[in-house]
């Protein structure tokens, strides 16, 4: 018998098994098997999944169909808010627009926001009983730079720890230049910088609010000049603790043991997973 070490298979010495077929295989062949598990693990694991009536972990609002998929404004100073089937991310985006001033610019702003109606519900509920821990988007800034740009959430009001009722703001970097997509990302943890505003609020009212999360959204305030603005975001997506990391660790694991099997290095009986 030729054992097969750590992996815990056998095959039949001189009846041609897997184990001993691949011990005389070339170096090509061996790097082409390696290359051929790393793909099937990552897109196993990346396939995107469809949004449900619940919160969807992993899957990107991208504005694939002719439709805001029913995602609205703050009632602020977006005159539209439209689908764009091209200049995405790729394909469509979610576009607002700010209209021509004609004249010394207000302070003008307002939300790219997703409720209960937005993509099936997709990122409204409960935060911690989901696990979320992480929003990422892209924005484009079109011909101008905003003059602030930062994420929101609004908790209802509820029965624990402060009583909910509250918006919560993130401010986000500027981007970078025009006419380009740039993509962010925050996390929900108390102290990457989420505050209320009003210098009283608590790690656990926080907690407490991440429970009831009733819209989240982009907030937008319009550059200093007067002329019209567009702005765009797409990709919208909640996830989960660096899914990409433990993939990534599991893939390479899997790779140095397959390589060690095939190239006759012995693993320590320490380090095995389990011994045939």
């Amino acid at each position: 018998m030729v054992n097969s070490g750590w992996l815990g298979l056998r095959s039949p010495k001189g009846e041609g098994g897997s184990i001993e077929r691949w011990a005389h295989a070339s170096s090509a062949k061996r790097l082409a098997c390696v290359c051929f598990a790393l793909f099937t693990i990552h897109y196993s694991l990346f396939t995107p999944i469809a949004a449900t009536a619940a919160i969807s972990l992993g899957w990107a609002e991208g504005w694939t169909n002719a439709s805001v998929e029913g995602w609205t404004t703050d009632g602020g100073d977006f005159a539209a808010l439209t689908h764009s089937a091209t200049g995405g991310n790729p394909d469509g985006y979610l576009r607002g627009k700010f209209s021509a001033t004609g004249g010394p610019p207000p302070i003008e702003s307002d939300v790219f926001k997703a409720t209960t109606a937005a993509s099936g519900a997709a990122f409204t509920g409960d935060y911690i009983a989901a696990d979320v821990q992480f929003v990422l988007f892209d924005f484009l800034a079109e011909d101008y730079l905003p003059s602030w740009i930062e994420l929101q959430f609004y908790a209802g009001a509820h029965g624990g720890t402060g009583g909910g009722d509250h918006l919560w703001y993130y401010s986000l970097d500027d981007p970078a230049g025009v006419g380009t997509w740039e993509s962010y990302q925050a996390d929900f943890s108390f102290s990457s910088g989420w505050t209320r505003g009003d210098f009283g609020e608590t790690e656990a009212e926080f907690l407490a609010d991440l429970e009831h999360v009733e819209w989240i959204g982009v907030y937008v305030e319009r550059s200093g000049d007067s002329a019209e603005q567009f702005y765009g975001i797409d990709n919208f997506m909640l996830a989960v603790p660096e899914p990409e990391t433990w993939a990534m660790l599991m893939a390479v694991a899997f790779a140095l043991g397959l390589y060690c099997r095939l190239n006759g290095v012995r693993v320590p009986a320490s380090v095995r997973f389990w011994r045939a």
